[in-house]
């Protein structure tokens, strides 16, 4: 099961719609909602979070979950020109970076790579 987190409405039916072929992705439109659904959850493959969105940042969340699974994967979602130059150092290691816009191919790439599809 992925936890995907983006405060743009188009943007998170858009990476439901393209990952729920292959995993079942449970969104959430900010970080703290994200957190609330992963209190729900019995069970977590991964997480692909936006950095950029109100109330908690896309980086704060993840140092959150961090917190409490450790070893989780997780990919962070960028807008900006340089989201590597800006994030390395600050994300919790092992994050993998995609800036947006990104191809569905590379999407699908590093899901498949980093998460358990659930094959569906």
């Amino acid at each position: 099961m992925l936890l995907v987190v983006d405060d743009d409405k188009l943007v998170l039916e858009l990476l439901n719609d393209i990952l729920q072929d292959e995993f079942t992705v449970v969104t959430a439109a900010d970080g703290p909602s994200a957190l609330e659904r992963l209190c729900a959850l019995s069970a977590l493959d991964g997480v692909i979070t936006d950095f950029d969105m109100p109330h908690m940042s896309g980086l704060e969340l993840m140092w959150q979950i961090r917190q409490r699974y450790p070893n989780l994967p997780m990919v962070g979602l960028s807008g900006t020109l340089r989201p590597h130059r800006q994030f390395v150092g600050r994300c919790p290691e092992g994050v993998v970076l995609l800036q947006k816009p990104f191809e569905v191919s590379e999407l699908l790439a590093v899901a498949q790579r980093l998460f358990q599809p659930t094959g569906k």
